[in-house]
């Protein structure tokens, strides 16, 4: 529950969040929200869990093989770098273009290291928030695992975060330590920033008669 006014957003909000495991290894995520006080508000939750399907033995996710079912990723600013600004750019013959299976490695480096130092864009899945049906949107996969995760949404958003960030004076379960690419983030979630660009605006916004609904699945598989 979030009170009207709470952080200063307008608009008193219910969000309730469902994990349920089926018998096929898949974590199904429902997200409902619905306004209690006030005439709107905007609502955005995804989930943030970080992915290393060799269970780190290998240090980063380099090696992960990744598919995107996206052709279009949102343009940002300059300044402040990384924030989106509307512009959908296609990403045919880019360093986002997963639409062929690649490693995630592959154009790492290729990246600004004072900015993104990798991957932290937002891929078009779709074109509205509440796509008719939970489709695929993303794949990875690890060879020296054998396990492959494939990610199903109703959203028009996958944001690929690839850990370019993550401090090295981490140190996890089993006292591994981490560092930059340690795992990667596969966030659904409708456009960010939506509620600054007049044209996505509504996608983000939750009245009385229009609630918040979101699914996704993340479903590990052997290869």
């Amino acid at each position: 529950m979030s009170a009207d006014g709470d952080e200063g957003f307008a608009g008193g909000i219910e969000l309730r969040v469902t994990y349920s495991l089926d018998d096929t290894n898949a974590l199904h995520i429902q997200y409902d929200g619905r306004l209690v006080a006030g005439t709107e508000t905007i609502l955005n939750p995804t989930n943030h869990t970080y992915w290393n399907l060799t269970g780190f033995a290998e240090p980063t996710i380099r090696n992960h093989v990744c598919r995107l079912r996206a052709d279009h990723y949102m343009g940002t600013r300059t300044s402040p770098p990384l924030v989106p600004d509307g512009r959908l750019l296609p990403t045919a013959g880019t360093a986002l273009d997963f639409a062929t299976p690649r490693r995630l490695g592959d154009d790492l480096d290729s990246f600004d290291k004072s900015t993104s130092r990798g991957y932290d864009h937002v891929f078009v899945t779709g074109e509205q928030a509440g796509e008719p049906e939970v489709r695929e949107v993303a794949r990875i996969s690890s060879v020296q695992s054998g396990l492959s995760l494939t990610v199903l949404t109703d959203q028009p958003a996958i944001v690929v975060y690839t850990g370019n960030w993550i401090s090295d004076r981490l140190v996890g379960k089993y006292g591994i330590q981490y560092g930059n690419y340690a795992a990667v983030a596969l966030e659904t979630q409708r456009f960010a920033n939506a509620a600054n660009i007049p044209q996505f605006r509504d996608q983000v916004i939750v009245t009385r008669e229009l609630p918040f609904v979101h699914n996704t699945i993340y479903h590990i598989e052997s290869l």
